[in-house]
């Protein structure tokens, strides 16, 4: 996979929030506090076999992810949710157990970008 965060996305999302790093900081923690949550409930539904709980989680995940620019995490999300809407219990097994890693990566790059005041440009503006 390539960067757990999209820098643009992250910039952009900083812009809509005023260019207050506080405030972008407030919709990381929530994320962050939401997140591993909702993955462990993801990965219950899964196991259960509750597939329209599975969908409304990973979608939830998904949306989440996506805003913040965790866009392959995002997207392993939503595969978990298209795998069991064709029946393909243990392939979306597999991939949740992906998107929980990628997860880490991401928590892992939100406390960078944190840290670097949310600009992860390489600082070529080319």
């Amino acid at each position: 996979m390539s960067d757990p965060l999209d820098p643009t996305a992250l910039a952009d999302l900083l812009a809509k929030a005023g260019d207050d790093p506080e405030l972008l900081g407030v919709t990381v923690d929530g994320f962050e506090e939401r997140a591993p949550r909702q993955l462990a409930a993801l990965r219950r539904a899964v196991d259960a076999g509750d597939d329209l709980e599975a969908d409304r989680l990973a979608g939830e995940l998904r949306g989440q992810a996506d805003t913040l620019g965790a866009i392959g995490f995002g997207e392993l999300c939503r595969q978990v949710a298209s795998l069991l809407r064709v029946g393909a219990r243990r392939e979306a097994a597999a991939r949740l157990t992906e998107a929980e890693a990628a997860w880490m990566d991401v928590s892992r790059a939100l406390a960078e970008a944190r840290e670097a005041g949310w600009d992860l440009t390489d600082g070529d503006d080319t």
